[in-house]
């Protein structure tokens, strides 16, 4: 994952399932994610379906 704006690599995930994509956003800690405007990704339904169920959060 990384930040558009700078192109700063924030993360690297081992894999592409769902279970890698919280600890990124634990690690942001609430007030990053609060901070988060918007969010690209590819057509991986599975990681769409957890950012999107888990966007109230961020």
């Amino acid at each position: 994952m990384l930040d558009a704006d700078t192109r700063r690599v924030l993360h690297i995930a081992k894999d592409r399932t769902c279970a890698a994509i919280p600890p990124f956003f634990g690690a942001l800690g609430e007030a990053s994610c609060r901070r988060i405007q918007v969010i690209s990704m590819d057509m991986n339904t599975a990681g769409a379906a957890l950012v999107s169920s888990s966007s109230h959060r961020l």
